[in-house]
């Protein structure tokens, strides 16, 4: 899901803000609809799924030359993903938030990645490998005796 709102800066100036909800992980076009004029090419979030690991990436390429007017000169970007950002192009990040900063008439390619450790799933699967030894290793053992 794509989430936008408008709010004023601190310097008083319009700031346009666009956020991936990290909850809906599917191909998106909506910003195009909210900026009349701008064009997005290339847009994508992808997950990748290790078992252990998951990473989500999401790339965005932004045209934004025939903004009109009464749009602001600068605006927000940002994707929030789950785990923590290792990978990311321009802008900044806090934690899981990618930022960037985009300005009417240029293009912009975004990129970021993030990282997920399914720490549960590590743990439970050293349990049931200690649990299967024992029950081996018990089972010969009594085979012996």
């Amino acid at each position: 899901m794509l989430n936008t709102d408008i709010y004023l800066a601190p310097d008083g100036k319009p700031v346009f803000s666009a956020t991936i909800d990290k909850k809906g992980t599917s191909k998106l076009g909506v910003l195009s609809n909210a900026i009349k004029g701008a064009d997005i090419y290339g847009q994508d979030i992808e997950k990748v799924d290790y078992g252990f690991v998951a990473y989500y990436r999401v790339s965005y390429n932004f045209s934004l030359a025939n903004v009109p007017s009464y749009v602001p000169s600068k605006f927000v970007f940002s994707a929030d993903l789950p785990g923590k950002i290792t990978k990311m192009k321009g802008g900044s990040f806090q934690e899981s938030k990618a930022i960037w900063q985009l300005e009417v008439g240029k293009d912009v390619d975004v990129y970021a990645e993030s990282k997920i450790v399914r720490w549960w799933l590590i743990v439970l699967t050293l349990l049931v490998t200690i649990v299967l030894l024992y029950v081996i290793i018990a089972t010969r053992w009594r085979k012996k005796a």
